[in-house]
C-alpha cells in the first residue's frame, strides 16, 4: 500500500535479559494505541533468529535535535500537553514511561503544519500492575554500581532511566 515503517530489530543470538526486555518492549508499545505515542504494527523474529519490531515512521528529528523549530512559548505549551496525553494513555493501561527525556521524543509535521509530538521508546517502561514480572536490566558495568540510591536501582542493581531526566524523588532516595 506503499506506507513507510521504521524496523527495530536485535541482531544475532539474543537470549536472556535482553530478549525479554525487547519482548516486552515490544508487548507494551503494542498494547497502547494513541496518537502522541509511537505505535508498534507487527512483532516477530526473523528466521536467521533476530528479534524485531515494526513500528510507525515518525518523519522528523527528536525534541533534542530540534529544539531551534520551537520557537515560542506556545508551540513549548503545546508539545508540552501532547506529550502529557500520551503518557496519560499509557497510565490508563498501567505503564510507567520512566525515561521521558527529548531523545525519546520525536517531532513531525501534521497536515495543519503544526507540530507533533510522538512518545518513543519504551525499552525500560514497566506495567504497575502485576501482570508482567520481568526484572529491568542494564550492562554489567553499569549494573555494578552500587553508589545509586537503592530506588535508582532494580532488584538486579542497576540504574534505570537517564539520570539528568529522573525524578527528583528518585534522586534523593524517594518512592517516586
Amino acid at each position: 500500500d506503499g506506507r513507510r515503517f521504521a524496523l527495530k530489530a536485535m541482531g544475532g543470538r539474543v537470549a536472556g535479559d535482553a530478549a525479554t526486555r525487547f519482548a516486552r518492549e515490544a508487548e507494551i508499545a503494542a498494547g497502547v494505541s494513541h496518537p502522541n505515542l509511537v505505535g508498534i504494527v507487527d512483532v516477530g523474529v526473523a528466521e536467521a533468529g533476530w528479534l524485531y519490531f515494526v513500528m510507525d515512521l515518525v518523519k522528523g528529528p527528536s525534541l533534542d535535535r530540534a529544539r531551534e523549530r520551537i520557537g515560542s512559548r506556545a508551540v513549548a505549551i503545546d508539545l508540552l500537553v501532547q506529550i502529557a496525553r500520551g503518557l496519560a494513555a499509557l497510565h490508563a493501561q498501567g505503564v510507567v514511561h520512566r525515561d521521558v527525556k527529548p531523545a525519546n521524543i520525536l517531532l513531525a509535521e501534521g497536515d495543519d503544519g503544526r507540530l507533533v509530538a510522538r512518545l518513543a521508546d519504551l525499552g525500560i517502561a514497566r506495567r504497575d500492575a502485576p501482570r508482567l514480572d520481568v526484572a529491568d536490566t542494564l550492562p554489567a558495568s553499569i549494573a555494578a554500581d552500587d553508589t545509586a540510591p537503592r530506588s535508582l536501582r532494580t532488584a538486579t542493581g542497576a540504574w534505570i532511566g537517564t539520570p539528568l531526566y529522573m525524578a527528583p524523588e528518585l534522586a534523593r532516595g524517594e518512592p517516586a
